[in-house]
């Protein structure tokens, strides 16, 4: 039997390692620079921003350790199960955001005229020990979803000589239509430029995104538009 080998780090690759572990501190330090005072009058605890991002940056560190040390290609029953849950809650928040804002749902609050927020014990159930009330937005997890899952599916579809294009418009279209409904826009168009960077990255047929690209714009203008605020907020920054 062959033994299990470890990955280790080039020198490159520790230079790299360090330079996100300080720019992950630096980070830390702006949190807490900016947040005391603000975290200490809304919940009577200045450092409860920084023990959240602290929290999500040690969960972001063990996600890369693991898939560091395990083999990616075979991560495809979670890169499916992941796709599978992120579409479930993004159709739930899709539904939800057809309601009037003043609806009163307590796991997926309309705030500021959007559902993007997922709540997983929000009041009347009771708060966690030290994290109180738990939320993520299913927009943000469908960002590392997409990546995972066309990861895995757009080189096996290469393999079988399938249509790589149609399923990166499939699976890309289908979380950009559920995120886009919530509505966010900013969150659709990045996981629009994820789905195109990992199908561009797998080495496919560029023509069709030459096609699609035209089309795509043309409909970014027009989500543009017809939203007052989104409206505003282009010309803002132009």
């Amino acid at each position: 039997m062959r033994p299990k080998t470890v990955p280790t780090l080039s020198k490159k690759d520790r230079s790299f390692v360090f330079l996100i572990l300080g720019f992950l501190l630096f980070g830390i330090i702006i949190i807490a620079d900016s947040t005391i005072i603000h975290s200490d009058s809304l919940y009577n605890d200045p450092y409860r921003f920084v023990f959240l991002q602290v929290g999500w940056v040690l969960m972001g560190l063990a996600g890369f350790f693991f898939f560091y040390k395990h083999d990616y290609k075979k991560i495809d029953k979670i890169a499916g199960l992941m796709f599978g849950v992120t579409v479930v809650f993004l159709l739930l928040l899709a539904f939800v955001a057809v309601l009037p804002c003043s609806s009163d749902i307590f796991f997926a609050p309309c705030i500021n005229g959007a559902n993007r927020w997922f709540y997983i014990n929000a009041p009347p159930l009771p708060k966690l020990p030290l994290l109180g009330v738990v939320g993520f937005q299913p927009g943000e997890l469908a960002k590392l979803t997409l990546i995972m899952y066309l990861g895995i599916m757009l080189p096996k579809k290469i393999q079988e000589n399938k249509n790589v294009f149609k399923v990166y418009a499939i699976v890309t279209g289908l979380l950009f239509l559920l995120v886009i409904a919530q509505p966010n826009m900013s969150t659709a168009v990045m996981v629009a430029a994820i789905g195109t960077v990992v199908y561009f990255s797998s080495g496919s047929d560029v023509k069709p995104l030459l096609v699609v690209a035209p089309v795509a714009l043309l409909l970014g203008v027009l989500l543009i538009l017809s939203s007052p605020y989104r409206r505003e907020r282009f010309f803002t920054q132009l």
